[in-house]
């Protein structure tokens, strides 16, 4: 099973869409601040918030830049990790794939720094590309293989970790 360069591949195209979107993001901030800079000197009213507003704006872009890097940095890491040959996913965790079986069939999910809920083919399987904060994912963290959530509905059971 190849994996490895199927999970390089996932994360070398969310890295293409968070380059995209922090590229997009710099230009909002430099539009925010531009707007924030023409309305100068003091409101000349108290419906007169156009620069308050661009620079609320302007930093929220830049609240989004850090988030954006850091997800990319986050894809860098585990690449990285996924590379090594002494590294082995062993826990349900940033940049593990893996299986749940439960009397309803089985599901991937491969968790990603980043994600829309895209649906990924890796070895395979459907897989779901998924972020740690999704609620569906966060009964699984920290689980090795053989290990059942403790407050799921159903009994399911984590069955591969890759």
């Amino acid at each position: 099973m190849n994996y490895k360069n199927e999970k390089i591949a996932v994360l070398e195209k969310i890295k293409k869409n968070l380059l995209e979107s922090i590229n997009q993001a710099k230009r909002s901030i430099s539009d925010a601040q531009s707007e924030a800079n023409y309305h100068v000197g003091a409101m000349q009213s108290r419906y007169d918030t156009f620069k308050e507003e661009a620079q609320y704006l302007a930093t929220a872009q830049k609240i989004r830049l850090i988030e954006l890097e850091n997800s990319f940095a986050q894809c860098e890491i585990i690449i990285k990790k996924i590379l090594s040959e002494s590294f082995v996913f062993k826990k349900v965790e940033l940049g593990a794939l893996f299986t749940v079986s439960s009397s309803d069939g089985a599901k991937s999910y491969f968790i990603v720094p980043t994600s829309t809920g895209e649906v990924e083919k890796l070895c395979g399987l459907d897989v779901f590309c998924i972020n740690m904060s999704a609620p569906v994912i966060k009964k699984y963290i920290g689980l090795v293989e053989g290990d059942e959530p403790e407050d799921s509905e159903k009994e399911e059971y984590i069955e591969s970790i890759f």
